[in-house]
């Protein structure tokens, strides 16, 4: 703590002040600060060098900053030198924000969440860890340590909010729970009470702690060195599978399953996909045959009763949410799309959405690899082999999963038109694949 007295900036401009560094932060979800207004501005954990920060945006979204107050400051996370002396920091940097944060979680009792876990010997390995945690890297909407502790583990702090019970928690606890082994043990989480401008006081998971895989290789890094290599990813992409299968089965089994959506249903869900998909690429938007089989599967889909019941899944999918470590697979990052509401994050879905997510992400590994399209075949039917079965799916099943695919691929259109024109052409090849193999 410092022996100088903080001059933490007044409320009615703490938010003028942080904008330019704001904007340029890859978590902050938004291209301005019009609208945008402080609804918690307060000291944490007794510190007065310490302040956490809540900014409820135009679109309502609750963007978290912690801060802290220092005299001086030469190290990563300086914010603004201050008028009257001193200076702001991004308090993720703080070691004093730190070690605040495990006492403070672990007096909430936020520590040690599974019934066999030391929630004190859990903060002291975090405690003991702190001069050595180090950032992650550039994240969308979090920011994450590892804290070098025996075990190690990994804090994820949520920049963006949300009311409620946060999926990031209740998935794994659920899965944990449930004997499933392929997702990081959750080791404890912290929360807080926000009053917003509806003036209702509200509880929100600020971060999450979780042991760290050791060893561990991103899997869109580990099958894009695959693919650039030609090396054969069928073992290693149907143990994914597998591993995906048994995932659904743990979810299933702890959280229950849901009234089954119709074909009509997801037909219109595909036709509004599109809709968007076609006003960002004009590319699509004139591609007539493809649209003209567009709408062959969706009048299919008309024709198909219920759907299989519907159950959580992951809901945001992809090479990059798995783990590889010594041969076995894990899958991270429960929380879905930040920016959804967490009525949508957490509403059943079919488990097929989550294996077009596999099956499109090995297209963009392929891609990025320079891989062949061989290439890509053979580790897109290894997965669905090792999800299914040798046999593979079935008629009715090969038929919703290239549905499914569809729409993934015209989200990505969508997404690649808006963001990255240059990769448009990914998705879009694979659509008018997609449609073209449809059954007669």
């Amino acid at each position: 703590m410092s022996l100088s007295v903080a001059t933490w900036p007044a409320r009615s401009v703490i938010l003028d002040l942080l904008a330019p560094w704001l904007l340029e932060r890859r978590w902050f979800p938004a291209s301005s600060i019009e609208g945008a207004q402080v609804i918690h501005y307060a000291d944490f954990a007794g510190s007065d060098d310490l302040r956490v920060l809540v900014i409820q945006l135009a679109q309502g979204a609750w963007v978290h900053v912690p801060l802290a107050w220092k005299p001086t400051w030469s190290e990563a996370g300086r914010i603004i030198d201050l008028d009257d002396g001193g200076v702001l920091v991004d308090a993720l940097y703080d070691r004093e924000f730190l070690t605040a944060w495990i006492d403070q979680t672990h007096r909430d009792g936020g520590l040690g969440v599974l019934p066999d876990q030391d929630g004190p010997a859990i903060a002291a390995q975090l405690r003991a860890a702190v001069a050595d945690a180090r950032h992650l890297g550039q994240e969308q909407s979090n920011t994450s340590l590892i804290f070098p502790a025996s075990p190690p583990a990994i804090v994820k702090f949520f920049r963006v909010l949300v009311v409620g019970e946060h999926p990031e928690i209740a998935v794994p606890l659920a899965l944990a729970g449930d004997g499933f082994e392929s997702v990081p043990e959750p080791l404890g989480y912290s929360t807080m009470m926000v009053t917003g401008l509806d003036h209702e006081a509200e509880e929100t998971c600020t971060g999450v702690v979780s042991r760290l895989v050791s060893d561990a290789e991103d899997g869109f890094a580990y099958f894009v060195e695959r693919a650039r290599a030609d090396e054969d990813p069928a073992d290693a992409a149907r143990a994914l599978g597998e591993m995906t299968r048994s995932m659904h089965e743990h979810l299933r089994a702890s959280l229950g399953e849901s009234e089954p959506m119709s074909g009509a249903a997801l037909a219109l869900r595909i036709h509004g996909e599109a809709r968007q998909a076609m006003a960002a690429s004009s590319t699509l938007a004139a591609d007539t045959n493809t649209l003209e089989r567009l709408d062959r599967l969706t009048g299919m889909l008309q024709h198909v009763g219920a759907l299989p019941p519907a159950q959580r899944i992951h809901g945001d999918y992809h090479l990059g949410q798995c783990l590889r470590s010594d041969r076995s697979w894990y899958v991270l990052d429960f929380e879905g799309e930040p920016l959804r509401p967490l009525a949508e994050r957490i509403q059943p879905d079919q488990r097929l959405r989550d294996v077009a997510g596999i099956i499109r992400s090995f297209d963009y590994a392929r891609a990025i690899g320079n891989g062949s399209s061989a290439w890509c075949a053979t580790a897109q039917d290894a997965f669905v082999r090792g999800y299914f079965g040798e046999d593979g799916p079935g008629e009715a099943e090969r038929m919703l999963l290239g549905a499914f695919v569809v729409e993934k691929s015209l989200y990505e259109i969508r997404y690649e038109a808006q963001q990255r024109p240059a990769w448009e052409t990914i998705p879009a090849t694979a659509l008018r694949e997609e449609l073209i193999n449809l059954p007669e």
